[in-house]
């Protein structure tokens, strides 16, 4: 199964290879699998496509590059990607939260069914609310 998956693979690649090789060198080297003109036009349109995501894949890898290095010699200030601190506070700001909304979390984990009144209903990110509310009081 895996021989057949990569004679799928290659096997357009030779064919499109050796047909533009032929169109490249007019018929020199390589094998004209198809001769029609729309062909070619498409695949130069996919070299272009292809050189620009490219370039571009370039310019950001060669930015976050540069970032990386003047954040190395301490040019650039560090900033912290993950602050488990405040996630901790924010974790516990939803779990009192909750807790005081609809019971102690043990009963909510556990119980098969949990039938939740209509006053118990949250608003429309209430909950983001009140986590973001106790992140910023810091």
């Amino acid at each position: 199964m895996a021989l057949l998956g990569w004679l799928l693979l290659f096997v357009p690649i030779v064919i499109t290879g050796a047909t533009l090789l032929a169109h490249q060198t007019n018929g020199r080297w390589g094998h004209f699998f198809w001769h029609y003109p729309e062909g070619f036009v498409t695949f130069d349109f996919l070299a272009v496509l292809l050189l620009f995501a490219l370039a571009m894949t370039a310019v950001f890898c060669l930015t976050v590059a540069y970032v990386q290095l003047q954040r190395s010699r301490g040019l650039v200030d560090k900033w912290p990607l993950y602050d488990p601190d405040r996630s901790q506070r924010e974790r516990q700001a939803a779990e009192t939260f909750m807790t005081g909304r609809l019971g102690p979390a043990n009963l909510r984990r556990t119980v098969r069914t949990f039938t939740v009144s209509p006053e118990q209903n949250l608003a429309n990110n209430q909950l983001k609310q009140v986590v973001k509310g106790e992140a910023d009081e810091r």
